[in-house]
């Protein structure tokens, strides 16, 4: 919405056009190659449920939020999960982990 202006109402009608069923199913044009498993703090909850909805998290008894989603890209999604500072942690793949631990260390020694 934030990228609405200068709206006003006339008279066109919107008509919904039929899309093929095919044209819908976005993982087989766009493949999760890259599966994580991740643990959100609970107060990240909303984000999650706002970008991926419920069904890619299971709440632990600590009330943390266990995330298991595949990504296409894999370095838009260690700069999605560098967005949420400390209140995530990749428990798997490994290798996405250790990238992390090298991209948080290089920004702690430019700060050193």
């Amino acid at each position: 919405m934030d990228r609405l202006w200068n709206l006003h109402i006339t008279e066109t009608e919107f008509i919904p056009r039929e899309i093929p069923e095919q044209s819908t199913d976005f993982d087989s044009h766009i493949p999760d190659d890259y599966m994580i498993t991740a643990i959100f703090d609970s107060s990240e909850k909303y984000r999650l449920i706002e970008e991926y909805g419920v069904g890619y998290y299971t709440e632990k008894e600590d009330g943390r939020l266990l995330f298991r989603r595949g990504f296409t890209n894999i370095d838009v999604m260690i700069s999605w999960l560098l967005g949420f500072g400390d209140k995530v942690e990749v428990i798997e793949p490994m290798e996405i982990r250790e990238q992390i631990k090298k991209i948080i260390q290089n920004a702690l020694d430019k700060y050193k």
